[in-house]
Parts: structure tokens; C-alpha cells; sequence
């Protein structure tokens, strides 16, 4: 068992004390008396970046110097786990918390910085910056009426914006929001990446920016992922290595088809080239990546899905994308529509590379010349397969 804690400190912002120089800009009158607020006020632009310099210093101190590893904060909330079952007794508030909690306090208590005992919590699940973390359970969730409070404000955005614009401040303020939900989901990211070029370069707030197609697809699509799956993530080991795969399945791609087997299910599958679109340039990269899709999404399909699935091909670009998350436009929607696809089925995917010698068997079925897959696996059952056809920012099997 794993105890999570979480630390509040108390009065935050109003812990800085300013420049004088600068105090003269936060007169406030009361009772028509003028009167110098002399710290750090709530409602400044620039409070959060002069506290979370301040935290961060904190943080620092925590763990290099008390030796308090692996502390987080977001703000005035500092969390962390602690795998110590024993409570240790924290004497100002006579009361037992986490040994890490408690030298966490008593670091404040030797810098001067104010806590109250209601906001020093712990357990083996919390709610930390507005997720349910669950240290037994092993899943972080995003609150039902936090996940469709998001749903509900992407769509506002999107379908009741005037004239299809938007100033650059409410964008800010949405992507904000859906970044944090993809502490979650963190599969959708791609989807925001139409969203982000749509505001590269742009710096006044107020300037109104036009919501193209791209990024209502987008927006919608990821609305309509929150809503259909919920906001919970499961926590498992990112770290494997290939032999510990369920199920390997190999790649490939030519310029008149496409490719994939799994040795050990002894089949294989081919397809003649889909169009694709205008805006690729390198199409045999758009290829080799739409046939990992395809063979992602015949993997998903078996009766027995595989848990953790290795995808090997021999193109760099393509193991670079998915290994990623990240691409230009017409590349994005390869990577959408297998988020969708992934966070359906719950499969953890790793996109390895191989060498083109290696990769022989794939090779042949990409270019439709059975024999020589024959001659290497002679027992290979060949059978054709439908691509996927991406369009509106999903794919269909």
C-alpha cells in the first residue's frame, strides 16, 4: 500500500512581499483612506509566475537538500506519494500523517511558511488538482461533472462562436483546460494539434481567430471521446521491452500496396494503395503509417486483444510518429483515428523499428508476390484486407 498526501499552504500569493516601487501601483482605498498593499496580490497577471518561482525554489530545498523525493506541486498544493505504511506523529498538530508529509511541514515551519491542519490531507485515494487518484485501485479519474463541464464548454466554443470566431484569450483558456484533461486521456493530444496552428504567432489577446473546419472536427471529436469514455486513466508500466509483447505483428509498405503478419498467428494481410491525400508530400511515409493503423486496428479486433501489441516497421518517420504522438496535418489523422482506436480497446502499443532485411515477409506481401512469402513462412494464410479510410478526423474499419 502507498499512502498519498497533499500540503496546502496557507495566505499563498500574499506570502511575497513586492518592490517598493511596485507597491505604489496597488493602492487601494478603503473608507476613502488610501492605503499600500504591500504583497503579492490575487487577480495579477503576473501572481503565478512570482509564486511558482518562489514554490519552485521550495521544491528545490525539499528534495536536494531534505532529501524529500519526488515531490510535485501545482501552485500552493504540493502532493506526493509515500510507500512507508508508518504514520509519524506531526507535534503542532498532534496528529499523524506520512513520514515525507511530515518533513514536508516541518521544512515550512524552519522557512516561515503558514499551513492550517484542514488543508494537510492523506489516504490511499485524494483528489489531487481535481483528479481522483486511487493508489490501490491504481487509476487517476476525472469527476463526472468536471469531464462533462469540459464537454459542455468545448462545444459551447465551438458551435456557438459569432461569425465561427473566437478572441486568441478564449482559446488559451480552452486548450488550457483540455491539457489538463488529458492528464486523463492523454491519447487525444493529437487532436489539439490543428488548434495550436491555428494560433501560432498570434500574442493579442483580444484579436478574434476563425475556427476553421480543421478544428471544429477537431474540438468536437475530442468532446465526443470525454464523453464516451469518461476521464479514467489506469496506471500500468510504460516500460517493456519486445519480447514481453502479447502479440508482434510486422509492417509494410511500397509504392503499389500494403502489408502486415503476425508470426505467431501465422497470417498475413495485403491491400492495394488507398489514395491519399493532396497535402502529403512524402507519400511512402503516409503509407508505411497507414498500414501500422491497419494493423493496430485488426489487432483490436481479435477476440483475444492483445494487452500489450508490438508493431515493427522499417520506416523511421513512422516510429517516430507514434512513438511520439505528434505530426503534421495530414499525418495527425493517422494518429487520431488510432487513439480512438486505442483507448477503446485499452491496448498499450510500442512502434519499433527493424530493418528493411529483417522485414522480408512484409515486404513481399506489400508488393502482392506471395511465392516469396511462402518461401519464408510456408504455412502464411494470406488474406486481403480494407485500409482505413480516414476522414472527419476518424477512422472506419
Amino acid at each position: 500500500p502507498v499512502w498519498l498526501f497533499k500540503s496546502d499552504v496557507a495566505n499563498a500569493y500574499r506570502l511575497l512581499p513586492m518592490h517598493p516601487l511596485w507597491q505604489l501601483k496597488q493602492v487601494v482605498r478603503i473608507d476613502g483612506d488610501c492605503r499600500i498593499d504591500r504583497c503579492c496580490c490575487f487577480g495579477s497577471r503576473g501572481s503565478p509566475d512570482l509564486w511558482c518561482t518562489f514554490m519552485s525554489l521550495v521544491l528545490w530545498i525539499a528534495i536536494h537538500i531534505d532529501g524529500i523525493d519526488n515531490m510535485l506541486a501545482y501552485m500552493d498544493d504540493n502532493f506526493s506519494e509515500d510507500s512507508n505504511p508508518d504514520l509519524v506523529r506531526y507535534e503542532p498538530y498532534q496528529a499523524f500523517f506520512p513520514s515525507k508529509q511530515v518533513r514536508l511541514l516541518r521544512l515550512w515551519d524552519a522557512l516561515g511558511i503558514p499551513h492550517k491542519q484542514p488543508k494537510q490531507v492523506f489516504g490511499r485515494s485524494l483528489t489531487i488538482i481535481g483528479f481522483h487518484v486511487d493508489s490501490d485501485a491504481m487509476t487517476i479519474a476525472l469527476p463526472d461533472d468536471a469531464r462533462l463541464d469540459l464537454v459542455h464548454s468545448i462545444r459551447e466554443f465551438v458551435l456557438d462562436a459569432p461569425a465561427r470566431k473566437r478572441p486568441l484569450r478564449r482559446w488559451q483558456r480552452l486548450l488550457g483546460w483540455i491539457n489538463w484533461g488529458l492528464n486523463v486521456q492523454p491519447l487525444l493530444r493529437p487532436a489539439l494539434a490543428s488548434s495550436y496552428e491555428k494560433m501560432r504567432g498570434k500574442q493579442h489577446p483580444a484579436r478574434p481567430l476563425y475556427l476553421n473546419k480543421a478544428v471544429i472536427t477537431d474540438l468536437l471529436w475530442v468532446a465526443d471521446m470525454f464523453e464516451k469514455y469518461g476521464g479514467v486513466h489506469i496506471l500500468r508500466s510504460r516500460a517493456w521491452k519486445p519480447h514481453e509483447a502479447e502479440l508482434e505483428v510486422l509492417c509494410d509498405a511500397c509504392l503499389t500496396g500494403l502489408g502486415f503478419w503476425s508470426p505467431a498467428r501465422q497470417e498475413g494481410f495485403m491491400a492495394a494503395l488507398p489514395v491519399s491525400p493532396d497535402a502529403v508530400e512524402d507519400t511512402i511515409f503516409w503509407y508505411e503509417s497507414l498500414c501500422v493503423l491497419a494493423a493496430l486496428q485488426w489487432a483490436a479486433a481479435l477476440h483475444h486483444c492483445p494487452r500489450r501489441l508490438a508493431i515493427y516497421t522499417d520506416n523511421l518517420n513512422t516510429v517516430q510518429i507514434f512513438d511520439s504522438f505528434r505530426a503534421s496535418a495530414p499525418y495527425n489523422s493517422i494518429l487520431r483515428a488510432a487513439s480512438a482506436t486505442l483507448i477503446a480497446s485499452g491496448i498499450d502499443l510500442r512502434v519499433w523499428h527493424i530493418p528493411g532485411s529483417e522485414n522480408v515477409v512484409a515486404d513481399a506481401l506489400s508488393r502482392g508476390m506471395l511465392p516469396v512469402a511462402h518461401s519464408y513462412t510456408p504455412s502464411l494464410r494470406v488474406l486481403p484486407f480494407r485500409p482505413p479510410q480516414l476522414k472527419s478526423g476518424a477512422a472506419e474499419k
